[in-house]
C-alpha cells in the first residue's frame, strides 16, 4: 500500500487530515440535523 506507507512516513501529516475530516463529518452531521 503506497497510501499506508505515505502516512506512516508522514504521522503529522496525517493526523492533521485526521482531524479536518472529523470536522467536516462533524459539520456535515449537524447541518443534516437541523434540516
Amino acid at each position: 500500500m503506497v497510501i499506508a506507507a505515505f502516512f506512516t512516513s508522514n504521522t503529522y501529516i496525517a493526523t492533521t487530515w485526521f482531524i479536518i475530516s472529523g470536522i467536516i463529518l462533524d459539520t456535515i452531521m449537524r447541518s443534516r440535523r437541523k434540516s
